[in-house]
């Protein structure tokens, strides 16, 4: 006598969801799926590359406090920590993104339609906030010293030029 065989498992199975074997790769505690292994390096490269790049953070800050670190210093020496670290990552994110295509994964893009919609949604509310932010620092113009209002209006523009990128990739995705 065969085993029954639940209705929406047997629907699953034919859209492939289960891969090869029926499922016994991905529902087995010991062995990973084929995209869980380079996510779960994605994440410890993160957590060790942050824990390190924290800690270099606070020890020039401990040497700006201690008086060793003059302040336009402590300026120059974030700014090549940032590039440094920016230096550092882009060869691990890099790595990561080639282990993840290999693996059959395309890290970023949400596979189903109603993920897409979700995301798409929130991108909006982003962009209404944005440009609610950015009518305040226009408001207030004339308060402030004009170079710093110009850095801010320029980084808010790229954040809403960003998220309004964004809802065009994902709607562009709904409508393939």
């Amino acid at each position: 006598m065969q085993p029954r065989i639940d209705a929406d498992y047997a629907d699953s199975f034919h859209r492939g969801e289960h891969g090869a074997h029926g499922g016994r790769e991905e529902s087995d505690p010991g062995r990973l799926g084929r995209s869980a292994k380079p996510m779960k390096m994605l994440i410890k490269r993160l957590a060790l590359f942050s824990v390190c790049f924290i800690a270099v953070l606070l020890f020039v800050v401990r040497e700006y406090i201690v008086g060793t670190l003059a302040p336009r210093s402590l300026g120059v020496v974030l700014a090549l920590v940032c590039l440094l670290g920016f230096l550092v990552w882009l060869p691990i994110l890099t790595r990561t993104n080639s282990e993840l295509k290999s693996a059959g994964v395309t890290p970023g893009y949400p596979a189903d339609e109603v993920a897409r919609r979700r995301y798409s949604n929130r991108a909006k509310i982003a962009i209404v906030f944005f440009v609610l932010l950015l009518l305040n620092a226009l408001r207030t113009l004339n308060s402030a010293p004009l170079l710093p209002q110009l850095i801010g209006i320029a980084v808010n523009l790229s954040f809403i030029a960003a998220l309004a990128w964004y809802v065009i990739w994902l709607r562009w995705g709904i409508q393939r």
